[in-house]
């Protein structure tokens, strides 16, 4: 699914790089030449023929799409921290660039793609130092910078879509920790965990093993009561959420 998702992510990439035409025929024959053999999902992007492209450019429009598509090569070769730094060096030179909306989008997707990356590497090996996915959460911010500037942009649409994955994978993350709370008998931390995702990660695939584990914490603790008025609350969630589908 993660692969359809950057798959698709960069065929909209793809046209939103052409948006300046390049007046000059051996830049334009350089950078189509360039930009299809990135077509492909599998395909890795030649970073020192890109980094060319800008000495070939004799107009500021060819300039300006030389440089973007270096931070494109980036994050077509998974170098998402060069890419956001370019993007960001490139909106710094060019705050008045007309389509600004992809200039946002590649930015908040290359960041996502790095927080992803923090994502597995912190599940994989769980502990109570087991740093947070940051870049997911910045990548959201970036989503929503996009979507309120540009609400009407071709990237907006998909921006949903992205957001609704980072949320899933930072109530997840907060699971992985819930579980671990459970395992070393830190029962508190499971409800406060578990209290973070049940306010914060409403619609989550893990809601209701939120509510589960929170109960189970209650009753280690024996707290009987509590666990059962959770037990409740999950039981009002699940009607809820059936009689909205």
């Amino acid at each position: 699914m993660n692969k359809l998702i950057l798959f698709l992510s960069l065929a909209l990439l793809l046209p939103a790089c052409t948006t300046i035409p390049a007046n000059s025929s051996l830049f334009k024959v350089k950078y189509n030449a360039l930009m299809q053999k990135t077509k492909t999902e599998a395909a890795v992007a030649d970073i020192k023929q890109f980094k060319e492209l800008q000495n070939l450019a004799s107009t500021d429009r060819e300039q300006m799409q030389a440089e973007l598509a270096l931070a494109y090569a980036y994050y077509k070769n998974r170098q998402f921290d060069t890419c956001v730094k370019q993007i960001e060096a490139f909106a710094g030179k060019h705050p008045s660039y007309p389509h600004l909306d992809y200039v946002l989008y590649l930015r908040a997707l290359a960041t996502k793609a790095s927080g992803k990356q923090q994502f597995i590497k912190a599940v994989s090996h769980i502990s109570e130092h087991t740093p947070y996915p940051e870049k997911l959460r910045l990548a959201y911010t970036y989503f929503v910078d996009l979507i309120t500037r540009y609400p009407k942009s071709e990237y907006s649409a998909q921006a949903l879509n992205l957001m609704k994955n980072i949320r899933t994978n930072l109530a997840a993350y907060e699971m992985f920790l819930a579980r671990y709370e459970q395992v070393q008998g830190r029962y508190k931390e499971v409800i406060r965990r578990t209290e973070y995702v049940l306010e914060f990660y409403k619609g989550t695939p893990v809601v209701d093993e939120a509510y589960e584990l929170q109960a189970k914490a209650y009753r280690a603790l024996g707290k009987v009561k509590k666990a059962e008025e959770v037990e409740r609350l999950q039981k009002q969630a699940e009607r809820s959420s059936a009689s909205n589908n």
